[in-house]
């Protein structure tokens, strides 16, 4: 192992509804949140999280009209 590699630790993670893992991670005291379905993955800071809460669930609002 590199005397460089970075140090990363889960502080949370967890499978919600519809298969959706949701991982919070902490490098280098900068934490970031992993969402992750179908192969699919994005890493966004925490400050946005709820901003992507409230886009998703005006997509799940719309879809559902």
């Amino acid at each position: 192992m590199s005397m460089n590699a970075a140090h990363v630790e889960t502080i949370r993670k967890g499978v919600g509804r519809f298969g959706i893992d949701v991982e919070v991670v902490q490098e280098h005291g900068e934490t970031t949140v992993i969402v992750r379905q179908d192969g699919a993955e994005i890493t966004i800071p925490p400050e946005l999280v709820l901003d992507l809460a409230d886009a998703l669930q005006d997509a799940a609002d719309y879809a559902d009209q």
